[in-house]
């Protein structure tokens, strides 16, 4: 614990720890340091001559600029800015160009296994809905009728299956989700088990397999919603020499999309931004070995020895990210001590009490809103870090760590109770 350079209280402070995802504090600090905060990336979708008629003789390109928060109402937008092209009729097929970062939708730098949950997204450069789909299921009519199924959103990248059940009212819910990649493209999810009459819905998240694919389908889905007809299939290319820009859709800003990381923790979105720190371009590919390599020096820069800490995973996604207490501590007073990015990571920080991963913790009048830190949590890590305000008006940096074999919650609180002490 910090109060400016001088150390108020420190236990163990030298050793090395496993960081879990306190691992997007250093993440976040290059992003914000080497990226103009106000950066916007573009998604574009190009094609030859639109006629008089609105026919497009040819493919229709969508080329993906990397955005990570490129969502349903992104799409939307980007579909429906192209409406007024008077595009009405595609004879070729959708061609989803995701060029500007390499083809390694996970990172070696996660864990070993792979799980199709939504934290194990793969990540493009054509991206969509943080590569993951809803799986929204509600009871039926009655015990014992089919469970009601809708995909979020609907389109044909995805096979449904539902065997899933309703039950009667007061039975335990009882539903499960099972995606597997189908060939030639897709995948498949399979729903099973019971949903008790009255429950209302559950809703289950799971990554896809093919990003390039995934948002072309959802493309193709939302522009028929718009009466634009496409004769040919969806596939992954490059966009053609003589096509032209018909639209374009941007970001929000970098300062609004290190936010969303910090807050919810998103590992995609801490793997879509490293691979920008590798300066991808119409040259280069984006790629993790450069963009971690960038992260490896912001933390150097904060004074930290590069013998002294391991840092191969931005979202700290594996158990091989290790750093000292007091290292990640030099780290947070350097971010402190930068106000060309200060600002923006203070703001992206969850507040305690009110949002993000501290919305349902340190709830109490005394610390509500008084701290504000980056979580961590791994199966024998437990971390919080950040920045404590103090009623005197200081403002403490501090660091806590947990590696071991106690309870997780118990440590959890333990260290929310140590964070509210630093505010009184």
């Amino acid at each position: 614990m910090l109060n400016g350079e001088s150390t108020i209280y420190s236990l163990h402070e030298n050793t090395k720890r496993v960081l879990a995802s306190l691992s997007k504090i250093p993440t976040a600090g290059a992003v914000l340091r080497k990226i103009p905060v106000t950066t916007r990336f573009k998604t574009q979708i190009l094609g030859g001559k639109v006629t008089d008629e609105g026919v497009l003789d040819g493919d229709l390109y969508l080329k993906g600029g990397a955005d990570p928060g490129f969502v349903s109402e992104t799409m939307w937008v980007l579909v429906n800015n192209l409406s007024r092209s008077g595009l009405k009729h595609v004879k070729g097929n959708i061609v989803v160009d995701d060029t500007l970062f390499d083809k390694n939708y996970i990172s070696d730098s996660r864990q070993n296994v792979r799980v199709d949950r939504a934290y194990d997204a793969p990540v493009s450069a054509m991206s969509f809905n943080w590569n993951s789909v809803n799986i929204c299921v509600r009871p039926g009519e009655g015990a014992g009728k089919d469970a009601r199924v809708v995909l979020d959103p609907p389109n044909k990248y995805v096979q449904l299956v539902n065997n899933a059940k309703t039950s009667k009212d007061g039975s335990k819910l009882n539903i499960s989700v099972e995606r597997k990649p189908v060939e030639p493209f897709g995948d498949r999810l399979e729903v099973n088990g019971t949903i008790p009459v009255g429950y209302g819905e559950k809703i289950i998240y799971k990554n896809i397999s093919s990003p390039t694919l995934w948002s072309g389908y959802n493309l193709q889905a939302f522009l028929d919603q718009r009466g634009i007809k496409v004769d040919g299939s969806v596939r992954d290319g490059k966009v053609g020499g003589n096509s032209e820009v018909l639209a374009e859709v941007e970001s929000w800003p970098l300062s609004s999309i290190v936010s969303d990381m910090m807050k919810f923790s998103s590992n995609y979105v801490a793997e879509m931004l490293t691979k920008h720190l590798s300066g991808p371009s119409e040259d280069k590919v984006g790629n993790m070995k450069e963009g971690l390599d960038r992260i490896r020096e912001f933390i150097a820069d904060a004074g930290v020895s590069k013998s002294d800490f391991v840092f191969d995973s931005p979202s700290g996604f594996n158990r091989n990210n290790q750093m000292s207490a007091k290292d990640l501590a030099k780290v947070l007073e350097s971010i402190r001590d930068d106000f060309r990015l200060y600002p923006e990571f203070l703001t992206s920080l969850p507040i305690s009490g009110y949002d993000g991963t501290l919305k349902n913790r340190m709830t109490s009048p005394n610390v509500q809103g008084w701290v504000r830190a980056k979580t961590g949590m791994l199966n024998g890590v437990i971390g919080l870090a950040g920045f404590a305000g103090r009623k005197s008006g200081q403002v403490l940096t501090f660091v806590f760590i947990y590696n071991g074999s106690a309870d997780m919650y118990k440590v959890r609180d333990f260290f929310d109770n140590l964070s509210e002490t630093l505010v009184l």
